[in-house]
């Protein structure tokens, strides 16, 4: 598989800089966003349901980038460090304006 991918990637021009598997340091802001996740929200409180997990998931990640501080970024949330700061996360899709087409949404449906 892994000679595949290197394949393609070499097929369209492009050079893989993937880095290598089970590398902390390769991949410490994704590690400690996922210890983050299971601290704060996972293992915070036993969810009677799977619907109820889901639903605590959204405020969960809205604090975490719009309230929550973090110590890496002088204590100031990350929404904090975007050039146009949007909107918060809802279980709806989010309505972009005309000049930016799309839309985006968590969809946290199984």
């Amino acid at each position: 598989m892994w000679l595949r991918r290197y394949e393609m990637f070499g097929d369209a021009g492009l050079e893989d800089r993937s880095s290598r598997p089970a590398r902390s340091p390769n991949h410490g802001k994704v590690e400690r966003f996922n210890r983050t996740m299971k601290d704060e929200w996972l293992y915070v409180r036993a969810y009677t349901s799977e619907e109820d997990r889901r639903n605590h998931l959204v405020p969960f990640l809205n604090t975490y980038n719009h309230d929550r501080p973090h110590s890496a970024i002088g204590n100031w949330p990350p929404i904090s460090r975007a050039p146009e700061p949007g909107p918060r996360l809802t279980h709806e899709p989010i309505e972009l304006p005309p000049d930016h087409p799309g839309q985006l949404s968590l969809d946290l449906d199984p």
